[in-house]
């Protein structure tokens, strides 16, 4: 057995899957040896050669690497333990190794300094005086391959090490992760949030978010555990789960965080919290060359984007001091972009820039990684390399003021003139570094134990008020497509850094921080892409500079709080305590009244007695209302096969933790609560044994009844499943293995397991002495059986096709296609002539069907239920089941003589299981009968049973043969749960590929002729929830006028939908994806005017009043009022311009609402049609128009028919809302904009197959106001 620690520590395992590549290869595959992560490489050795028994010299254990590394011979450390020679522990390790023969090899390379040739900056597992001495001898332990930027397995350090704890990655929150651990690890924060108290109620504590962010930062501070939850943080944030799998940069977080917490704070002691710590000021200037005259205009920062790389540069700045030199360096505006100055009275050459004011107290610096490529038209992450300090000077970014003048040695204000350009010129401006200061190529930042004195001694030797000490490096590694983050951050306590990689916290050197600087030569291309992407300095102060409270120095609501959350821990580890002693049921049972099948969870104490389950089960089913508890038993119960499995009277009196064999929380088994009659007893089902559903066959009615249960032991024999039958000799049984093999019982002494019965089987008997004689596959029996097997039920949405239909669609019908196919050989055969008795009841073939098909005429269509045998039904059981109960027949009364299932010359069907049926002659028919046939709003709904083995081809002609229309004028769909059509082509396809109960519409679709073109036709409603619905699919033909195309469609809506549009009051106008367009005039024609394609697409708009758009040049719009007073939207109206103007616009609509021309203001709404918008944002987010002189040039662009147009009374005041009544219209316009965004998202997954892809999430952290569908 493999080493365990020896203290109470948890243990990391390390899973070693090992191969034999050895000459010998006694070992077939792979070994799997779990070791802990404290155990000798010598036991893993001696592990290795026991199973393999080889002896251990005979032997080398090497660790698979990539190709061109170096393979590790873990025999040459054996004194080590798995972990320090970089073998992977934790739960999802994976050690892939290989034994090798022993050979004559060099002595292996001694393990080698941070600073040693090709292996500088690499750390090694073990400390130098590790045993095998400081030279490096045999069992020094190997170099430490550089770990991957990002690996939970590696690096799990308990708390009780490091001092801090990590945070739970929820999916992909490593970008929310690295943030918190930054703001927890700034003492000035932390302690801010400590400060706050809340005092709202417990019931809103949940949507807090200073509040979850404080009890965060206290659990992260107080805890034991290696690793937080933040699920309670994000769900203040008003995050539901998807949101775990959103990516998101850290930067967008940490300013939609900060603006989050400055409303939470607003009116508290904590309102400046953001600003007082994060807000610097700069001015944003332009100034003239010529007169020095400088306009400038002050502005704030929480943080500084500095570019990597320059629009159009080919090489990146080399550090954040030249990014940040870069970033304050005016742009020269001349030639053709020069500045009119004022002063000078004419255009001059200027400087344009920004100049810092001030620095903030913390100071984030964002390198601007993510750019976009514009040769490929993606986008792209700069890994270049940018190195930055571990001390920052910035007084040299603002005008200095002799310190003797009152002032701190700076300034910059809003009368300056100097331009921040000469930063750039003065080399007396650059940081000097002092001494001891890295000055080399690499700006190190110190990781040493003497770290702390020497951070003290730049305190003391502070030059200006702008001096900051790099605390926090959060590092992306990635593309810009999608990546990890983590981040390196200092313990101010300490003086030391620790990397937070989610779950992760482990110590970092000064190697780690510097690789983070990005490029380099490295060959892996993911950790190539690893660098920092945003920084954090603190400013050097010694009044100011803080350390983070001590769990003593808690304030009183703190400590409160405190208590509660180990109140709130303890009781959660008592609940799980119950939970891990619970027996995690379903109880089923047959309820004693409306005999169907009831289930509830049933969660029970292991100790619970098996007396006290049954009394629980009975209040739980409610059984106690109609059956006493003597009554009352519970068995083991199998829902997948519907069968009870055992009785349990042996198991009186016992606990239901012996009952079940243990606490778990699925079980093979459930339970059944069993009741019987008063008169009955209970039947003792013993375990082995099983339920077997046995139906009897009648060949002479044609009859199949059942199922009834028989309780059966597999180990019986077939006579003795006879025998509890009761049958006679010449009876015959057959087994129902699975759908399609139908095996008969011949042997009597074979067993029932042999003969392959399961749980649940099926067993068809029949004691039809005529049918006895007759070969099993040739027999009534056998055809009987094989059609129960094969029977399914499908719902068939088939159209109306009387005569006028029919001629209105240009339709023939099945007679008529008959005489044409006859006429002209080239044109496709009809159907062949069914037979009488074949048709649907007996009837006649020269009856159309769509003459009557109501459910009450019994000459054509059959009427009665048909079981399968296979619905999910209660177990029936003596105890439980009527007497004399009888399943419906198979066939129904009117069906007994029905014969002609399979004509003449037909294949006969194989016994047992074969290769994939051949496609069907054309002259094969299968069982199909219409048992029901109700009016539809399409046609009719059919209720069909048939042979799943039918071929879409047959189904097709069983179909005509009904609605007397040749299957080349109507296509099959299959309709899906979503409303989704999807048409079925493959006419050699069984319909068993699509299923039981599924529906189907036979939808009429003829052959185009030369010149048609088919398309769809759309329902405009600009003011209805579904604007733009759906109507029919319709034939056009090119030369076909408007007026024509208007009164076919209107013809068809009348016939399918019931609406009757007179032409007057309808019209039809272009449809451009969502978007009405250009309306057409009834003169108009189809490909000369109106443009024709394949799949075309058009309106259909009812008027409400006769069309008034009757020449070419008038112009159609859609307008809809705003009132600024209320915030409200009316509904959209069309208004009908003699021209496109202007004027006529402003004029129609003064005339429409009574309002003065010169009062109204215009606004064009963003979007697709209905153009809908949040009308709590319209007085802001709109740009509203005043003296509007044209409509066909920007910012309007309206060029045709269709456009939305937003007005308002300009002299209307805009009402001043309180937060009740903002909150009141953000809810009436996030339900208003939902609800039609839903019905939007529902159509669109119902139209198409293909699924768009996914788009990115905005980041959002919702504070009171919940935003509206498109916000």
């Amino acid at each position: 057995m493999p080493e365990a620690p020896a203290d109470d520590a948890p243990v990391a395992w390390a899973r070693c899957f090992v191969r034999d590549m050895t000459s010998r290869g006694c070992l077939a595959g792979k070994m799997t040896i779990d070791l802990a992560g404290t155990a000798k490489v010598a036991t893993l050795v001696d592990e290795v050669s026991r199973q393999t028994k080889y002896a251990p010299d005979e032997f080398l254990i090497s660790q698979q690497v990539a190709a061109g590394g170096e393979a590790l011979i873990l025999n040459d450390y054996l004194n080590y333990t798995v972990m320090e020679v970089g073998l992977d522990t934790g739960g999802q390790s994976r050690n892939n190794l290989i034994i090798t023969d022993a050979r004559p090899r060099r002595k292996p390379r001694p393990a080698r300094g941070l600073d040693s040739g090709d292996h500088a900056g690499r750390t090694s597992p073990v400390a130098p005086a590790a045993a095998g001495g400081a030279d490096g001898g045999a069992d020094a332990p190997p170099a430490a391959h550089e770990p991957p930027p990002y690996t939970y397995a590696s690096g799990l350090i308990k708390s009780n090490e490091t001092g801090h704890v990590g945070l739970v990655n929820q999916a992909m929150t490593c970008y929310l992760n690295s943030l918190l651990q930054t703001l927890f690890m700034t003492p000035e924060f932390r302690n801010a949030m400590y400060s706050w108290e809340y005092d709202g109620s417990s019931e809103d504590a949940a949507k807090s978010i200073p509040y979850q962010l404080q009890k965060l930062f206290v659990n992260m501070q107080t805890t034991d555990r290696l690793a937080v939850e933040t699920t309670e943080l994000t769900y203040s944030f008003g995050w539901d789960s998807s949101e775990a799998w959103q990516q998101h940069d850290i930067q967008e977080l940490c300013r939609v965080m900060f603006d989050a917490l400055e409303v939470k704070f607003k009116d508290t002691e904590q309102h400046d919290l953001i600003s007082r710590l994060y807000e610097g000021k700069m001015i944003d200037y332009v100034k003239c060359l010529e007169c020095g005259t400088e306009k400038a205009r002050g502005d704030t920062y929480l943080d500084i984007p500095l570019p990597i790389r320059l629009f159009g540069a080919t090489s990146a700045f080399s550090s954040v001091e030249e990014a940040l030199r870069g970033f304050v360096k005016p742009e020269i505006l001349d030639g053709n972009n020069q500045y009119h100055c004022d002063n000078c009275a004419r255009k001059c050459d200027a400087h344009k820039g920004l100049k810092f004011k001030t620095f903030p107290y913390l100071l984030t610096l964002h390198l601007k990684r993510f750019d976009f490529d514009y040769q490929t038209l993606h986008r792209i992450k700069l890994n270049d390399r940018v190195s930055f300090p571990e001390i920052l000077n910035l007084n040299s970014f603002v005008e200095r003021v002799p310190a003797a003048d009152g002032g701190d040695g700076c300034r910059c204000d809003d009368t300056s003139t100097t331009d921040s350009g000469a930063v750039l010129e003065d080399d007396t401006h650059l940081p000097v570094a002092a001494e001891g200061d890295v000055g080399q190529e690499d700006e190190g930042i110190d990781c040493s134990t003497d770290s702390e004195t020497r951070a003290n001694n730049w305190r003391n030797a502070v030059r200006g008020p702008y001096e900051y000490e790099l605390f926090s490096i959060m590092i992306h590694a990635g593309s810009a497509s999608g990546g990890h983050y983590y981040a390196y951050i200092k313990d101010f306590t300490r003086q030391e850094w620790f990397c937070f990689n989610d779950q992760s916290v482990s110590p970092v050197t000064q190697d780690d921080i510097r690789r983070t600087y990005g490029g380099g030569t490295r060959t892996s291309s993911y950790s190539s892409s690893t660098n920092a992407y945003m920084l954090m300095y603190r400013r050097i102060d010694k009044e100011h500079n803080k350390l983070p409270l001590l769990k003593d120095e808690f304030p009183e609501w703190i400590q409160k709080l405190l208590t509660r959350m180990r109140e709130g821990e303890d009781e959660d580890r008592a609940n799980k305590e119950r939970e891990r002693s619970m027996c995690k049921l379903t109880l089923f049972g047959v309820h004693p009244v409306i005999k169907t099948t009831v289930s509830t969870a049933f969660h029970v104490h292991k100790d619970m007695l098996l007396e006290d389950a049954t009394e629980l089960g009975w209040k739980m089913l409610e059984f106690d209302k109609h059956v006493p508890l003597s009554r009352c038993r519970l068995v083991k119960y199998d829902e997948l096969n519907d069968a009870i499995e055992g009785s349990l009277e042996q198991q009186a009196g016992r606990t239901m933790e012996e009952v079940m064999g243990g606490v778990r929380s699925t079980y093979k088994l459930d339970l059944m609560l069993d009741w019987r009659a008063a008169d009955a007893e209970f039947e003792v089902y013993a375990a082995g044994d099983t339920t077997l559903q046995v139906l009897r066959v009648s060949a002479a009615t044609g009859r199949v009844s059942g199922p009834t249960p028989l309780r059966a032991n597999l180990a019986q024999t077939v006579a003795e499943l006879r025998a509890a039958l009761a049958l006679p000799e010449a009876a015959r049984l057959c087994l129902a293995r699975y759908c399609g093999d139908l095996r008969p019982l011949l042997s009597p002494e074979r067993s029932l397991r042999l003969e392959g019965f399961h749980r649940n089987s099926r067993v068809f008997v029949s004691e039809d002495a005529e049918d006895a004689d007759v070969p099993f596959t040739s027999s009534e029996f056998f055809r009987l059986c094989d059609r129960f097997e094969h029977t399914i039920g499908l719902q068939v949405i088939v159209p109306n096709t009387d005569q006028e239909t029919l001629d209105r669609l240009a339709i023939p019908s099945l007679e008529e296609a008959a005489l044409a196919a006859a006429a002209e050989p080239d044109s496709p055969p009809a159907s062949p002539e069914p037979a009488a008795d074949d048709l649907l009841g007996g009837a006649s073939s020269d009856q159309s069907a769509s003459e009557d098909s109501s459910a009450t005429d019994s000459e054509r269509t059959l009427i009665g239920g048909q079981p399968t045998g296979r619905a999910s039904s209660p177990p029936a059981t003596p105890s439980n089941s009527p007497a004399g109960s009888d399943y419906q027949s198979m066939l129904s009364p009117q069906e007994e003589g029905y014969k002609g299932v399979e004509v003449e010359g037909a294949a006969e069907p194989v016994y047992g299981p074969g290769p994939a049926p051949e496609p069907e002659p054309a002259n094969v028919r299968r069982y199909f009968v219409v048992e029901k046939s109700v009016p539809h709003e399409n046609g009719f709904l059919w209720d069909v049973r048939l042979d799943n083995r039918i071929t879409l081809g047959g189904f097709k002609r069983e179909i005509e043969a009904l609605i007397n229309v040749h299957r080349d004028y109507f296509k099959i769909l299959k309709i899906y749960t979503s409303n989704q059509e999807f048409e079925c082509t493959r006419l050699d396809d069984q319909l068993m590929t699509h299923g039981d109960n599924v529906t189907f519409v036979a939808r009429l679709s003829r052959r185009l002729r030369d010149g048609e073109l088919r398309g769809k036709v759309y329902k405009l409603e600009p003011n209805a929830t579904e604007p733009s619905k759906f109507m029919f699919e319709w034939i056009l033909r090119k030369g076909m006028s408007i007026e024509q195309a208007k009164k076919e469609i209107l013809a068809e809506q009348k016939s399918r939908l019931g609406v009757d549009v007179p032409m007057s009051r309808c019209r039809l106008r272009k449809k451009s994806w969502k978007n009405p367009g250009k309306i057409y005039l009834d003169s108009y024609k189809f490909d000369e005017e109106v443009p024709l394609y394949p799949n075309w697409e058009i309106f259909v708009q009812e008027l409400p009043e006769p069309e008034q758009v009757q020449r070419h040049g008038q112009l159609a719009l859609f307008c809809r009022r705003f009132h600024p007073s209320t915030y409200q939207l009316d509904d959209m109206h069309e208004l009908v311009l003699p021209e496109s103007s202007a004027a006529a616009l402003l004029g129609a609509l003064g005339q429409h609402a009574s309002l003065s021309p010169d009062n109204i203001r215009l606004a064009k709404p963003p979007g697709s049609f209905p153009n809908d918008f949040n009308a709590l944002l319209a007085p802001t987010e709109l740009d509203w128009l005043q003296n509007v002189t044209a409509l066909d040039v920007w910012p309007l662009n309206i060029l045709e028919d269709g456009y939305v147009l937003y007005y308002k009374d300009g002299t209307e005041p805009l009402a001043e809302l309180n937060e009740q009544q903002r909150r009141e219209i953000s809810q009436r316009e996030t339900a208003r904009l939902q609800a039609r965004s839903a019905l939007g998202s529902a159509l669109g997954s119902s139209g198409s197959a293909a699924a768009a892809p996914r788009r990115e999430r905005g980041l959002k952290i919702h504070v009171d106001i919940q935003p509206a569908a498109g916000d």
